[in-house]
């Protein structure tokens, strides 16, 4: 059975458990990898690694300017052995709260944002489904409080941070993960693409190929993306 609790006012649905449902929970929810991502001054990605929970004891070096971190976790309750989701993320560096994240409520008109919450492209090969723990610039989902700097941290050469990430159901079972990272001081590897024109996030754009067109409306993109030019369209191909 699925049932929902919406108010009537403003269509919003509601979380049932906030109204005495009846769920027996003494479970605290589950980590079972961190995602970490490094960023280049300039917004582009430059590394990630996917670390088991087992291999967070050691620090964790990434290549980059701007640290960003996701989170493969779930929940249970006592009653079922269904997965269930957050209600509570919160992500400190070096004892600062940098991102919180909140779910009480929200909009079915939003739904679509959920796809910028999670890393999606994790979703669609398979590798799991991560939380972001920082928010990308499109992403219109109302769940975020006390944010800095969209959750986005900066990297201080030399220096070794320190990273808690603390989740928690709807009745207040908590868990928490400590680890450090640092900035690596290894050479990476410079990858070189053929980038055409940014489709900006917040801005209207319209991409000609030659014998079409495709046009995108404001907010279609949850962050600027590059157009790669790796493929030369010269004309239109048959369908059959």
């Amino acid at each position: 059975m699925h049932f929902e609790l919406r108010k009537t006012a403003t269509n919003e649905i509601l979380d049932p458990l906030e109204f005495g449902l009846g769920v027996e929970d003494r479970i605290a929810p589950v980590i079972k990898r961190v995602k970490i991502y490094g960023f280049g001054h300039d917004g582009f990605l430059k590394d990630e690694k996917i670390i088991p929970k087992s291999k967070l004891i050691q620090p964790i070096s990434i290549h980059g300017d701007f640290l960003g971190i996701a989170i493969d976790a779930a929940d249970k309750n006592n009653q079922s052995w269904i997965t269930t989701g957050l209600k509570h993320i919160r992500l400190y560096v070096d004892e600062t709260l940098v991102y919180e994240y909140h779910l009480d409520s929200w909009h079915p008109e939003d739904a679509r944002y959920m796809n910028a919450h999670i890393d999606f492209h994790n979703k669609v090969k398979s590798l799991g489904h991560f939380h972001r723990c920082y928010k990308l610039p499109g992403n219109c989902l109302p769940i975020y409080k006390n944010i800095i700097n969209d959750g986005l941290v900066a990297f201080q050469p030399g220096v070794e941070h320190k990273i808690r990430i603390e989740i928690s159901d709807a009745f207040d079972n908590k868990t928490q993960e400590v680890f450090s990272i640092k900035k690596s001081d290894q050479p990476v590897e410079m990858v070189t693409s053929c980038v055409g024109d940014m489709v900006l996030y917040d801005q209207p754009y319209q991409w000609d190929f030659g014998f079409g067109q495709i046009n995108f409306a404001e907010g279609t993109l949850y962050e600027s993306t590059p157009i790669l030019s790796l493929i030369h369209i010269s004309e239109p191909t048959r369908p059959y």
